[in-house]
């Protein structure tokens, strides 16, 4: 959501227009679906690529597939050629807008230059065999030599006090236009959840709200690091729960276990108000 959100304010000053292919700001991608893909089937994940070197999945627009590494990369390339500056400037430049000042772009190419860099960074811990433990690398599951995949899609270092800035700024309307925000946080497609069932999707955001209260999140999955971000706009309640243990990817309820134990609490609550 935040690659999204840098997308999206570009749609505000008129240098984006959401409709249009990628290959109008990309013209140097040779492949035949940058003139079919247009940049809102990037955000909401409906673009059907799969990699740069091999065909569509599926006609653009028909089908959801999340595939943030590729198709938020490619908007980050967008952003950079749009705004004339380098994807981690823009990030930096937001961060500092919404007083976000323990968040970076994990731009390293080891374990160790990572927390050299950040050393606050709370090391991550990977989860090995049987229940065993070990101290994630960054070199499993990310491209060392070409990282630059990552940061768009998943490759940010924060914390849970610098990410409730980030709702408050978002949420709140002090990153996007009132119509541009609408247009985010509606489900402009659906995906079936391993969790939560069949919920909408907008741009860089889930949206939930079948019997419930509306609920927009999104979570995140690394080697090491596991994370949820949710936002209850009619409350205005913030749910920030971030992990530095990352469970076997191949059972995802187990994975996300006590995300969704906290969330909920945190809507049984916030039902229970509502009928109080």
């Amino acid at each position: 959501q935040i690659t999204a959100t840098i997308i999206l304010e570009l749609v505000d000053r008129g240098l984006i227009r959401l409709e249009d292919p990628i290959s109008l700001y990309l013209p140097e991608l040779k492949q035949k679906w940058a003139k079919v893909v247009n940049i809102k089937q990037l955000l909401n994940h409906t673009s059907g690529i799969v990699s740069l070197n091999e065909p569509l999945a599926f006609k653009p627009g028909v089908w959801f597939k999340y595939s943030p590494s590729v198709t938020y990369y490619l908007l980050s390339r967008v952003a950079e050629k749009v705004s004339g500056e380098k994807y981690e400037t823009v990030l930096k430049n937001l961060f500092y807008k919404t007083n976000m000042k323990n968040s970076a772009m994990a731009s390293s190419r080891s374990t160790r230059e990572l927390y050299e860099k950040n050393p606050n960074l709370i090391h991550g811990y990977k989860e090995q065999g049987d229940t065993v433990l070990s101290v994630a690398s960054l070199n499993e599951g990310i491209d060392l030599k070409n990282n630059k995949w990552i940061h768009p899609g998943r490759g940010v270092i924060s914390s849970a006090h610098d990410l409730l800035n980030w709702n408050l700024a978002l949420h709140r309307g002090r990153l996007l236009s009132k119509k541009t925000y609408r247009q985010m946080i509606a489900p402009q497609t659906k995906r079936d959840h391993a969790r939560y069932g069949e919920i909408g999707y907008g741009f860089g955001v889930q949206v939930v709200e079948k019997d419930s209260p509306l609920e927009i999140s999104h979570s995140g999955y690394v080697d090491g690091y596991v994370s949820t971000l949710i936002y209850y706009p009619v409350q205005q309640v913030s749910v920030v729960v971030l992990e530095n243990i990352s469970w076997d990817i191949s059972n995802v309820r187990r994975v996300f276990s006590i995300h969704d134990q906290i969330r909920e609490v945190v809507l049984s609550r916030l039902v229970k108000e509502k009928k109080e």
